[in-house]
């Protein structure tokens, strides 16, 4: 036993490693000043050691045994601590400069102090397979590599010092304090491999899953903010009921084990999967222009998505399932299916839907005042649920192309474009409608009220087709720029009437018996069709057919 209450020095010299078999020391009131290994030396130590001050030089290797208890300073020097463990002071590079010092932990070990706060070691290694090794302090290296073990960090890593890189050789777990930041790269040796644990208000700056996928990321815990400055790629990244904020792409499938919320910064895209942990779990943010590459919610809908902020465009390459989605004053750009409620909350706010796609829910106006929001309709595409319920759309695109788009429900907006192809509407209809392009249809189902005109707004007269299949009500004017053509079709004793004036080149009645009554003034500048008998055609105003009544039935 070597005692000397923080006076003495020893110094060890040798290429063979040179043991001490009993305490250097024999308390911390007994300490030493000064234990060093001087260069190119080795030293093993199997008792508790209390020293001011131990230094590793150039080359040099000590190997604890036992717990440490002083301040370690390593001038290249290489620092081994044996399972079970632990180091109660700093650990630092007294070399002018960062990249110097190697550090290895072997396996349940715990340093208390800062490490690497002069200047950064070259390495660290952790994070032994079975065990956890914790840093108490502030960590510097050029490399941190943790292994299959757990590595807990309950200080920043890479500070100004440098930007380092945290690395791990085998599948094991790195966990960040709350309040924390990695100022630095987490990079894998081999892809999913890896868990990187943010608590707290932690934070990362540098690319997660450089080169190649971690296997797990879990961040926004307990109500709180984690944040990646840069990209992120791991096969999953879990949010819990915090929030994560993205400030880089991020690659990977995305899941919430809760009600919490992940935020994307403009310019930012997700390439991978977004889904609830359950059913209507889990919020989706975007700050500006971004894209989702795959489908949302296709296990778990997501409880809310805000999309479309601030004149920005959200683009959506897969499927989506959320309960809500509230888009802003930009663009929502679907390109693929929508299962939810979608609401147009700012003024200018527009929703896109791809040609072939489904909105199966609601399309609404919830942004307090009346006649805000698009909607476009490209290709084949069909709205489920009630459009402008709460308050009409400013305006909905349809028919594009030679297409057809379909409305099950009641649709309110204030004017409804169709173009060359066929808006077909199973609900009730509230306001205007208009045939922009030669070839438009519009198409009512049964029992429909259109509180509204239907106009041909081509610039050509005799432009645009009607079709009213069943009974019908057509409140508005009808042809104010005479329409090609009215088909009507009823189903069986079916009643329609027009109670506005009416304009049209061709009146073509079906082969089932019903009524159709124009009840003001209406003009058919060329012939009416009739398709069977039983139909009744009745005029109550001053009305004009040009070229008679032809009878096919």
């Amino acid at each position: 036993t070597v005692d000397n209450s923080s006076t003495g020095i020893l110094q060890i010299q040798g290429t063979n490693t040179f043991t001490l078999a009993n305490a250097v020391a024999s308390s911390a009131a007994q300490r030493l000043y000064l234990v060093q290994v001087n260069d190119n030396s080795k030293a093993s130590f199997s008792h508790d050691i209390y020293s001011q001050y131990f230094n590793i030089l150039n080359g040099a290797t000590a190997t604890f045994g036992c717990n440490v208890d002083g301040a370690v300073q390593l001038r290249d020097g290489t620092m081994i601590v044996q399972d079970g463990f632990n180091v109660t002071g700093t650990i630092d590079n007294i070399v002018t400069g960062n990249g110097y010092g190697v550090l290895k932990l072997l396996g349940t070990n715990t340093v208390s102090g800062a490490v690497g706060s002069s200047y950064a070691l070259k390495s660290i290694t952790t994070g032994a397979s079975g065990a956890i090794a914790t840093f108490s302090s502030t960590v510097n290296a050029t490399t941190i590599s943790s292994d299959a073990g757990k590595t807990v960090f309950n200080g920043n890593i890479f500070t100004d010092l440098v930007t380092g890189t945290l690395n791990f050789t085998a599948d094991g777990i790195v966990e960040l304090a709350s309040g924390k930041t990695i100022a630095g790269v987490v990079s894998t040796n081999t892809a999913d491999t890896g868990t990187l644990t943010l608590n707290g208000t932690s934070k990362v700056t540098g690319t997660v899953g450089s080169g190649k996928a971690l296997k797990l990321v879990t961040a926004g815990q307990s109500a709180t903010t984690s944040t990646f400055d840069d990209k992120v790629n791991a096969t999953t990244i879990s949010v819990g009921s915090g929030t994560a904020a993205f400030n880089g792409d991020v690659t990977g499938g995305l899941t919430f084990s809760a009600n919490g919320t992940m935020k994307l910064y403009a310019g930012g895209t997700i390439i991978g999967t977004v889904d609830g942990g359950s059913e209507n779990q889990g919020k989706l943010s975007f700050l500006g222009d971004s894209t989702v590459i795959d489908t949302i919610g296709n296990s778990n809908a997501l409880s809310l998505i805000t999309a479309a902020q601030s004149g920005t465009t959200s683009t959506f390459d897969s499927s989506v399932k959320s309960q809500t989605i509230n888009v802003g004053s930009g663009l929502a750009d679907f390109k693929g299916d929508v299962t939810g409620s979608v609401n147009i909350a700012a003024k200018n706010g527009t929703i896109k839907l791809y040609d072939g796609g489904t909105i199966a829910g609601s399309v609404d106006n919830t942004t307090g005042s009346p006649n805000q929001g698009t909607l476009t309709l490209a290709g084949d595409s069909k709205v489920t649920g009630l459009v402008g319920n709460t308050n009409a759309l400013l305006s909905i695109s349809a028919g594009q192309d030679g297409n057809t788009s379909t409305f099950d429900s009641a649709v309110k907006a204030q004017t409804i474009t169709v173009d060359s192809g066929v808006a077909e509407f199973n609900g009730n209809v509230t306001g205007a409608i208009n045939i922009a392009t030669i070839g438009g249809t519009v198409k009512l189902g049964d029992e429909i009220t259109v509180t509204g005109a239907i106009n041909n707004t081509t610039g050509s007269e005799d432009q645009g087709t009607l079709t009213v299949v069943g009974s019908a009500t057509i409140n508005g004017v009808v042809g104010a720029n005479s329409l090609a053509s009215i088909g009507i079709f009823n189903t069986s004793n079916s009643a329609i009437t027009f109670s506005n004036a009416v304009t049209t080149k061709e009146l073509a009645l079906g082969t089932k018996s019903g009524s159709t009554t124009f009840a003001a003034t209406t003009n058919i500048n060329d012939a009416v069709t009739y398709g069977a008998d039983g139909q009744n055609l009745i005029f109550k105003a001053t009305s004009t057919v040009t070229n008679g009544v032809n009878f096919d039935g």
